[in-house]
């Protein structure tokens, strides 16, 4: 449960398999990068977690849609991301959406 750095490979390995053999924009990919963002974000290494979650974000409002809960959970997470790292704009901009 707390072994970070298993997960962390895991997850690393993860998405390299998905970038090599599915789509730019598959759902796959996203959940995997949202997961390791999270992971991230959990172990304070925000500065790493910003372009998982971003990218995350973009995947899954292109493949799902906004309303999706998926795409929700990662909009939250990248939302709570920015107010960390003090980007309130555009942590604000998320909040509205």
């Amino acid at each position: 449960m707390n072994d970070f750095a298993a997960a962390e490979f895991t997850l690393r390995r993860a998405i390299r398999n998905d970038e090599n053999g599915l789509p730019p924009d598959s759902p796959d990919l996203g959940a995997d990068l949202h997961n390791l963002g999270s992971l991230y974000f959990t172990t304070r290494r925000y500065q790493e977690a910003a372009p998982l979650l971003q990218r995350a974000l973009d995947i899954r409002t292109k493949a799902l849609g906004l309303n999706d809960r998926d795409t929700i959970q990662t909009l939250e997470t990248y939302a709570n991301l920015l107010h960390y790292l003090r980007s309130s704009s555009e942590a604000s901009d998320l909040d509205r959406r």
